[in-house]
């Protein structure tokens, strides 16, 4: 069986619970995003460098990568968007402390799907993976 990944258009199998990549390498963050998934009964993939989360892709294909913009440098923000987005068939959903309307602007400019404010992720998060992994 296949369903939609949300407005994106691309299809992923179901079977087997679905898969979702975070890309993190703050032991807490990795904790949080767990404990916030288990009702959605996804995978969890954890790879801690962009590196790593390229290997990840290809070896998988999670129904959406979640990006920490904290991981590495301002200026690597941006790269690291465009290169998960161009390896992955799953929408990029960034993570920010402070997700100005700029930064969103500019994450959505290199492919990335929108930009979650890591201090809302227990309201935000369960509901985007929930439209974009689940198709509805």
């Amino acid at each position: 069986m296949f369903r939609r990944l949300g407005q994106v258009g691309v299809w992923w199998r179901t079977r087997g619970p679905p898969a979702v990549l975070l890309v993190a390498d703050n032991p807490a963050l990795v904790d949080l995003v767990r404990r916030y998934l288990v009702d959605l009964r996804v995978t969890l993939l954890v790879a801690p460098t962009e590196r790593q989360a390229l290997r990840v892709l290809r070896a998988r294909r999670p129904g959406a990568v979640l990006l920490d913009l904290e991981l590495g440098g301002p200026e690597e923000h941006l790269a690291q968007v465009r290169s998960l987005r161009a390896a992955a068939v799953a929408p990029v959903i960034a993570l920010s402390a402070s997700p100005s309307a700029p930064l969103r602007r500019q994450v959505e400019e290199a492919g990335g799907m929108l930009v979650l404010d890591k201090l809302r992720l227990g309201e935000d998060l369960v509901p985007a993976l929930t439209e974009q992994v689940r198709g509805g």
